[in-house]
């Protein structure tokens, strides 16, 4: 992977990167060959469980607080952080995603499950709305369109489906049931191909895959084209990370793998990268990029780089050694916390 990082760029990074006996990343070990940079950290005292870039370019995340109740939605200029909407007597969700001019999160409380919209983003007058109370648990954007993984009340996963109208609310409220899936509700995300990939987020250690014609045969008749559940089963990492929950977040990164993070509330938690095949199967391989003592949250792509939540704070994966020589020369705050982590590999794939 390449990436060409301008002097002004490394410039500014060198300011944020995470040192030795940093408090806020004591918890996190990364492997040989990756170090961090501070994105933003969060000035309200919540933790960050989700984030998305906005069509206007800034920072959106949701907080929850140490009693897992909704800290605040928030946004970050690269200057001001901004509270949107105020904690309050909800569940915190795990969701933000934006979509087109719009930026959408989630919360609950004991009665029903919340989709609050927040835009347009670019206008002179976003607003923050709640727009459905649709089964949801993690909301996901493909192709412009809405897609969920949740359930009613506590049971197996399903994905849910809606278009989207001019102003953001859902065309199909309820959400429109692709199917029942596989264990408690987890991270979807989508290939260049269109093909869907979900990993439960806790009780099955393994990831599904659907071909995008099996996705755009149940969009259209969920009644009679269901998501299959016979012959899905893309990974099965138990082998190797048996001490974890299950999956938080999910995404690809810029060589076609797809990264994850898996998360436990007692043992350690680990963001890995996962190979693919020609044909997009599971090589078998799968690289440790960092291991947390703390839960990790949740994990996007912008720009080329993997971008994940750590507590209260959203911090940047650098993959590249080598230039950190280059960081040498901007600032003398000592060298970077590089602790040799593993490499791993699992069995074959499916």
């Amino acid at each position: 992977m390449k990436h060409n990082l301008t002097i002004q760029r490394l410039a500014l990074l060198a300011g944020a990167l995470i040192l030795p006996g940093a408090t806020a990343f004591g918890s996190i070990t990364f492997s040989s060959g990756y170090f961090g940079s501070v994105v933003h950290t969060d000035q309200s005292g919540g933790s960050i469980t989700s984030f998305d870039r906005g069509a206007d370019g800034n920072l959106y995340y949701q907080t929850s607080s140490s009693s897992f109740n909704f800290d605040g939605f928030h946004r970050w200029d690269g200057t001001t952080q901004t509270t949107l909407v105020a904690g309050n007597s909800d569940w915190a969700g795990s969701s933000v995603v934006a979509i087109g001019d719009y930026v959408y999160y989630n919360s609950e409380d004991f009665t029903s499950q919340k989709i609050h919209r927040y835009g347009p983003a670019s206008g002179a007058n976003p607003v923050s709305t709640q727009i459905s109370t649709s089964a949801n648990s993690g909301l996901y954007g493909h192709a412009g369109e809405l897609f969920i993984t949740g359930a009613e009340g506590f049971g197996t996963n399903h994905i849910y489906h809606s278009t989207l109208n001019a102003e953001g609310d859902l065309n199909a409220d309820p959400a429109a049931d692709l199917g029942e899936t596989f264990g408690a509700s987890g991270p979807l995300a989508f290939d260049a191909n269109g093909n869907l990939y979900y990993a439960p987020g806790f009780g099955d250690l393994s990831i599904y895959r659907w071909s995008a014609e099996q996705v755009n045969a149940a969009i259209a008749d969920p009644n009679a084209n269901p998501l299959p559940t016979d012959d899905v089963l893309w990974a099965d990492y138990s082998a190797v990370y048996g001490n974890v929950g299950g999956a938080t977040g999910m995404t690809f990164d810029s060589d076609g793998n797809l990264a994850l993070t898996l998360t436990d509330f007692t043992n350690p938690s680990y963001l890995v990268s996962l190979g693919l095949t020609e044909d997009g199967e599971w090589n078998g391989s799968i690289s440790e990029l960092l291991a947390s003592t703390e839960r990790l949250g949740d994990l996007r792509n912008f720009d080329g780089y993997l971008h994940i939540a750590t507590g209260d704070t959203i911090l940047q994966i650098i993959p590249e050694p080598g230039t950190w020589s280059l960081f040498i020369g901007f600032s003398a705050i000592g060298a970077i916390l590089l602790k040799r982590g593993r490499r791993r590999s699992g069995p074959s794939g499916k």
